[in-house]
This record gives C-alpha cells, structure tokens and sequence, in this order.
C-alpha cells in the first residue's frame, strides 16, 4: 500500500490538507466551546460570592553572602531597620534610617558569638531573617520595643537566637544616635545531635 501512495503525489498531499484541515476544526470547535464555558462561567461566578485571598505586603527582605547577611525589620509604624551581621566578627547592628534628615539615625549592636556559639575550624555560616512582633504589655519609658525581632541562625551548628531592641521614636525622629545593645530575647537548637555514647 506504501508503494502505491509513493506513485499518487496527489493523494498523499490531499490526504495532508484533510487531515490538518480536520485538526484546525477540532482545534477551532475546542476553542469557541472553551470561550463559551470561560464566559458562562464567569456570570455564575459573578452572582454567586468568590473567595479572595487578602494581598499581603512584603513585610521584609534578606540576602546573604559569603562572610555577610542583611534583612530589614519593622522598627515602628514609620520606620523599618536594616539588619546587617558580619561573620567575622558576629557584630549584629541595626541601623534606622531617618527620613528627615536623610541619614542613619541610630547603630543599634550587639556581639552573637557568646549566644551562638561557634565551630572550632569551620568558616562561620549565618542566616538572618525579620518577623513581626505583637509585645504584650508596654513600656513605661520613651522607649518602646521595635515591631520586629531579628533571628540569627548558625548553620553550622543549629543554634539560634532572637534579637529585640528598644527605640525611642522621639530621639530618633530628630536625628540623635541611639546606642543601645540588641537585647538577646531567646535562644534555641535547630539541629538535634544525639550523643554517640
């Protein structure tokens, strides 16, 4: 039968043209009836009440590289910090940004080695993230606790901490530098080893 069709160039480009004529419609008749469903679809939809995920802003930003990790946290409603960690030294500052007068109002340290802990012998590997905090109770003072804590994780052994910080919104609205320590809030352990004896 091949032989025969090999002999009937016409009827090989005839039976082509059909076939892909006959897949067009199929394509045709899928999309006009895809549209009609999309359509109909779309007024039962609007009479009947959709469930809408609420948008969430991007409350903070991290990167880190090798020897250096920054993220940024909520100090106050105005305000956000900019978290910075230096491997080498494990000095962890915040630094707040004044927008009057256009520069770092306030270099907040604190040192996590003594926290953390380190690895005889490894090169030190930090992660560091933001997240949003609720305090319950207040503050007498000027000074109140920032709407963030900054955890610093060890990568290589597991530990980790949380770092809270007290500002005073007035001083730093009018540019005074505020040094005062990170305040360690809690610690912990990602990384279980069980022991061997």
């Amino acid at each position: 039968m091949v032989e025969g069709l090999k002999q009937k160039p016409f009827l090989m480009l005839s039976l082509g043209l059909a076939m892909g004529l006959l897949v067009g419609v199929g394509m045709l008749a899928g999309a006009l009836v895809a549209t009609g469903v999309q359509q109909a679809g779309i007024k039962q939809a609007s009479a009947q009440p959709r469930f809408v995920l609420p948008e969430i802003p991007l409350q903070a930003a991290s990167h880190g590289a090798d020897g250096f990790a920054l993220t940024t946290g909520s100090i106050n409603e105005d305000t956000d910090g900019l978290y910075t960690l230096d491997f080498l030294t494990g000095e962890l500052t915040c630094w707040i940004f004044n927008a009057r007068t256009s520069t770092f109002s306030s270099q907040i340290r604190t040192n996590v080695l003594g926290d953390l802990g380190s690895e005889n012998g490894k090169k030190p590997n930090y992660a560091l993230v933001t997240g949003l905090v609720s305090w319950v109770g207040g503050n007498a003072g000027a000074a109140r606790p920032a709407n963030s804590l900054v955890y610093v994780v060890d990568c290589n052994t597991g530990n980790f901490a949380a770092y809270g910080l007290f500002v005073n919104k007035s001083t730093s609205t009018f540019g005074a530098l505020q040094k005062d320590a990170l305040r360690r809030v809690a610690i912990g352990k990602g990384r279980n080893i069980p022991d061997r004896e």
